[in-house]
Parts: structure tokens; sequence; C-alpha cells
């Protein structure tokens, strides 16, 4: 039974990978899938206990964070929207499925293929919404001027971002007409990405190649960098003089309307980001709790209407567009800590695993992503980028394990 689980979950997850760039509700129905079938059949508790087994330390650090997620009911104004919060985050349980499921190196390969296959036929669909030939309703932001597709300008970058980061890699790995393809795929990815509005997407880019052109970097002659190294040098002039001028010039406008205390005059996160400083600051040995900090929120602005963000139509914001924010109003230091944590040991563990395969930066990359991403966005529990980090880091985990052959593996 858990051989022909494993072999169904396979097919689901490449088929999720496919269609994951274009649909949430058919990425949401077949990962529910694949983690029913873990539950019944069994798969899940063996990946369970093979990451408590071998990754104790980030096992540790994520039923930290989400044992504080449930804990925080307690103390929270609002434990109906606290419920509601942490049903949202049920597609984490679906990591130790990806770890059996992903064990054998032909199912690695297949999913990367149909993750590639899906997000290349996605900025496709983008490059067409550029120019105008196709459009969608509203979708987070996306549309002719910031062509995101059915990604949204928010998770686009983060999503894109690591992808070409293991397109990079992957290239580095090849010879010939492959790498050239690997890399010309990357290149395409980071264009669209600075073509787009989203900052977070920038930096997170950046972050990822200067990690994946430093890991290579050791041991390589100066001949194989020379090319990484000019898409750098493409990339950066890109966002100091293309798309990306006017952005930053914007952020270093509001930056400076902060420091002068003129919040109205910048940013709708800086405002975000106060109100959830405040709202810990009223509580600050525990937090506002888990789902409080609506209620939280509420309680500032009335004391500080200025701060109220018009793009929201007077509704009270339910995050601070920020992770590390979020923590620290939900949890107090406490909460901030075990977040700071959990990215610190993601990123640390996936750095110090080998990357002599295909799809060994997965982790690593995925915990950069979260760690530039989290300063602007709630991005542990957004849909698409949250089911980004799990599929890379069920992908790494699967890969750093025994090798196993479709005959080992029932596949």
């Amino acid at each position: 039974m858990v051989d022909t689980a494993k072999a169904v979950t396979c097919w689901l997850l490449c088929v999720l990978a496919l269609v994951f760039p274009f649909s949430v509700a058919a990425t949401s129905i077949l990962l529910g899938t694949t983690l029913a079938i873990g539950l019944v059949s069994g798969t899940w508790w063996i990946g369970a206990r093979h990451m408590w087994s071998d990754y104790r330390g980030l096992s540790t650090a994520m039923l930290a964070y989400w044992g504080l997620m449930v804990l925080g009911l307690v103390w929270s104004s609002d434990r109906m929207w606290g419920l509601h919060v942490l049903g949202h985050q049920w597609f984490w349980l679906a990591v130790p499925v990806a770890v059996v499921a992903l064990g054998d190196l032909r199912w690695r390969t297949r999913f990367l293929a149909a993750l590639s296959m899906g997000l290349i036929l996605h900025l496709g669909f983008c490059v067409l919404q550029k120019f105008r030939f196709v459009t969608i309703p509203d979708f987070g932001g996306s549309n002719a001027d910031d062509a995101t597709g059915y990604i949204g300008h928010i998770g686009f970058g983060f999503i894109y971002g690591i992808w070409a980061g293991w397109l990079l890699h992957w290239g580095w790995q090849q010879a010939g007409w492959r790498r050239w393809v690997a890399w010309l795929l990357a290149t395409w990815a980071w264009v669209m990405i600075f073509a787009a509005q989203g900052r977070s997407g920038y930096l997170v880019a950046l972050a990822i190649m200067v990690a994946v052109l430093w890991r290579h970097w050791i041991g390589a002659g100066w001949r194989k960098a020379m090319l990484p190294l000019a898409l750098l040098l493409v990339m950066v002039g890109v966002l100091a003089a293309g798309p990306g001028k006017e952005r930053l010039a914007e952020t270093w406008h509001e930056i400076s309307a902060i420091r002068h205390g003129d919040v109205t005059d910048s940013d709708a996160r800086w405002s975000l980001w106060v109100i959830a400083v405040d709202a810990w600051k009223n509580h600050p040995v525990l937090g506002v709790g888990t789902g409080g900090f609506p209620d939280a929120a509420a309680s500032v602005l009335h004391r500080q209407p200025e701060l109220r963000y018009e793009g929201l139509g007077g509704q009270t914001p339910t995050h601070p567009h920020s992770m590390y924010f979020f923590s620290l109003a939900r949890w107090g230091l406490l909460g901030l800590a075990a977040f700071l944590a959990l990215v610190v040991i993601w990123v640390r563990t996936g750095w110090r695993l080998p990357w002599d395969r295909f799809e060994s930066p997965a982790m690593a990359l995925a915990g950069i992503a979260l760690a530039m991403d989290g300063i602007f966005a709630p991005t542990m529990e957004q849909q698409g980028t949250g089911v980004m980090l799990v599929m890379m880091l069920g992908l790494q985990l699967a890969a750093a394990g025994r090798p196993r052959t479709g005959a080992e593996s029932g596949g």
C-alpha cells in the first residue's frame, strides 16, 4: 500500500508543480489530496520520523514556531480569527509527504521538470500580458504595467527568484547548449522580476544570485565565472537605471519621510509596521496572541488615525506585511526569536548540505528568499509563496537522504 501511495503521490505532486503558477484552487486540491493519501497510507509518519531523526534542529524550530501559533490562541482577543489563521497553515503539513514521495531521483527530476515547465508557460503568459495581448481580472495587483500573471506582484519575485537561482546552479553543472538554455531562462526570469513593481522581489533575486555565485565561485576558474558575473552586473545595471530606479528613489523618499515622522507620505507598509510595534508595546510580554492582531491594530488606529491605510477601504489590517513584525506583535520577543531561529536554521542547514546535485540548493535558496521577503510580506502564510517553500523544503530533504533508485523506492 505504501509503494502505491508513493507512486500516486508523486504523480499528484508533478501535476501540482505544473499548475502551481496558474491556479490557487487546483494547487490546494492537489496538495490536500497528497496530504490525505500520506496520512492514510502512513507515508506522512515515515517522513515526519525521518525529519526528526536527521534534521532535529530544523524540526525543533518548526515545532517551536507553530507551537507558539497554537499556544497563542490562549491569550488571543479573537480566538475565532486565530483558528481561521491556524487553519490556513495546513499546507505545511505536506512537507513530510514530499520528503518520502520525492526520495527517488527520477521523481525529483520529473517534479522539477514539471515545475519548470509550468513556470516557463506562466512567464510566457506574463509577456503576453505585458504587451496587452491577454488580460486577466485584477489578481494581486497584476496588470499590463505590473505583468505578474496569476501569481501577483507580491509573490512573483519570490517564486521566480528561487527558480532563477536554481537555474543558475543547474546551468553551472551543465555544458554546451544545456548551460546556455538554463542561464537564458534565468535571465528571462530576472528581467521579468525587475520589470514588475515588487521591491522585495528585487532583493530576493539579487540575494539568491549572489548566494549561488558565491557558492560556485569557490574552486571555479575565472573563465567559468565570467558569464554569471556578467549576468549579475546586468541585473544591477537594470536595477540602477531601469524599472527599479524609480522604485529605489521612491523608497529613499519614504525613508526620509519616516525619519521626519511623516508616515502619511510613505508606503503603507511603514504605517503597518508602526501599528505592529505599537500593538506589541501594549502587550510587551506575550504579544497580542494568534488572531489578536486585527483587534490590536484597530485599537492603535483609534488612537493614531493618521496610520490608516486607505488602500484597505477603511478596513482594519489583518497583518503588518512582514513576518518579523507579525511574529513580534503576535507573541512578543519570544515569537520574534522563534521566527528568527527558524529562518537561520533553515538557511544554515541548506547551506551546509553538499551542492553536488541538480536539486541541492533548493532548501538554502528558499530560506534566503524567506529571510528577505519576510521583511515585506507574510510570506509563510500566503498560499503561493508558502506552497513554494513547502515544495523546495520537501524536495531538498528528500534529496539529502540516501540516494535511492526506482526499484528501491517502489517507483
